[in-house]
């Protein structure tokens, strides 16, 4: 039986199971479909216009559910998965083999002093998942990757295998997540410790009536690298009212990838910042943003990447679940990535997203 029928069967019985059991267990069902059609001119190439999926927000779907365990903890789960909205198929993230829950398969217990869960699941330094603290940092909200901070580097939003994060509870606005991986780049466990590629990721953030501030940082002993690869993030936001004013700055080591891949190996050290603006417009939010990349190489010959980019644009709320949204972004860049059409780009971007 081919892949597609297989999961075909297993997502209607896990439909019918969620329609069963969803008074009694609590179990939802959610999603999101964000579809847009794009506009990109870069330098050396030809103007394109194509139906793209998940600009601001993956096109997922998924299951979520939470017991009573009684004293005031809880068990939960997560199974989410993403598919491009564009043409229905499941999403190959990053060039893994398609699965139902490639975003997220955690299963956690709860309380009074925090949470833990286990399984595949984001960072805590990142901007998505259960537990991201990067998102709120951001005027763009790390969407629309030209356009916000994610087109300084892509280090910071990880998808985890065989990991486990505990999350403390919130203390008058601060909350800590630290995470574990067994295997970053492995679907299953190596027989040698060493053989692993470990990471271990550090986030506090502060929430408070008109200020946000994070920082994180993440390590990953990598197998194959015995420098292992470095990332750190701060940033925040300030609500003046009228307006928030948004900033950060990041800094990464051993780096193949920085919004673009670099030509070389994994040795690239960067640094990024960032300054925006949200300002909300009766139903809508105007959202500008200006990233700089610094980025140099250690070994002789590579030399070094510079890249500015600018962003702006308009979101619209039709409804609490319904947005439209028109961005765009102009970024510059050397030669010193593999793809000439990072060179001089400007992307628009079109596009609805619902959520359910």
């Amino acid at each position: 039986m081919k892949l597609h029928s297989v999961m075909a069967c297993v997502v209607g019985a896990l439909l019918l199971s969620a329609q069963a059991y969803a008074v009694e267990s609590g179990v939802k069902v959610y999603g999101i479909i964000d579809t847009g059609l794009q506009f990109t001119k870069a330098k050396h190439t030809d103007s394109t216009v194509k139906m793209v999926s998940g600009q601001q927000s993956g096109s997922r779907w998924g299951f979520t559910g939470q017991e009573d365990l009684g004293n005031g903890n809880y068990a939960f789960f997560i199974l989410e998965g993403q598919f491009d909205s564009d043409n229905g198929q499941v999403k190959n993230f990053n060039g893994e083999t398609d699965g139902l829950f490639t975003r997220q398969s955690v299963l956690g217990v709860g309380g009074k002093y925090g949470e833990v869960m286990f399984g595949r699941l984001y960072n805590g330094s990142g901007p998505a998942g259960r537990n991201q603290t990067l998102a709120q940092a951001d005027a763009f909200k790390t969407a629309w990757v030209d356009a916000s901070c994610r087109t300084l580097s892509l280090e910071n939003t990880l998808r985890l295998r065989n990991a486990v994060q505990y999350s403390t509870p919130n203390l008058s606005g601060w909350k800590a997540v630290t995470t574990f991986s067994l295997t970053r780049f492995k679907n299953s466990e190596a027989a040698t410790w060493t053989q692993n590629d470990r990471l271990v990721d550090l986030a506090v953030r502060y929430k408070g009536k008109k200020t946000y501030f994070m920082v994180g940082a993440n390590k990953t002993e990598d197998a194959g690298n015995e420098s292992g690869i470095f990332n750190f993030v701060t940033g925040g936001h300030y609500d003046f009212g009228p307006f928030k004013l948004f900033a950060g700055y990041r800094y990464g080591k051993h780096l193949a990838t920085a919004g673009v891949q670099f030509k070389g190996p994994s040795d690239w050290t960067i640094h990024g910042e960032w300054v925006g603006l949200q300002v909300p417009v009766g139903k809508g939010l105007i959202m500008s943003q200006v990233n700089h990349l610094n980025a140099k190489s250690d070994s002789k010959g590579k030399g070094s990447f510079a890249k500015t980019s600018f962003g702006l644009g308009y979101q619209h709320f039709l409804s609490k679940r319904t947005d439209v949204y028109l961005i765009g972004a102009y970024s510059t860049a050397n030669q010193a990535a593999k793809d000439a059409e990072t060179e001089n780009r400007f992307v628009t971007t079109v596009g609805m997203r619902h959520r359910f």
